[in-house]
């Protein structure tokens, strides 16, 4: 059982880089308060998979890619 207070720390970039995902996997990066969703986003472009996908606004959306691009 997991105490109410429980800090659950989960780096979603590092198990992503360490994956083996086939090239038919789809990827979604979905996380709380989005603070890692750039890192998570480095970890898989470029690999060769079916889908990525990145849940946020507009304006997210603009400062990840520019991100990516920088």
């Amino acid at each position: 059982m997991c105490p109410a207070r429980a800090t659950v720390r989960w780096v979603a970039a590092a198990w992503l880089a360490a994956a083996a995902l086939p090239a038919s996997a789809y990827v979604v990066i979905v996380t709380r308060g989005h603070r890692h969703d750039l890192d998570a986003l480095r970890a898989v472009v470029g690999r060769d998979l079916r889908y990525v996908g990145l849940i946020g606004s507009r304006a997210k959306v603009v400062r990840v890619y520019e991100a990516l691009l920088a």
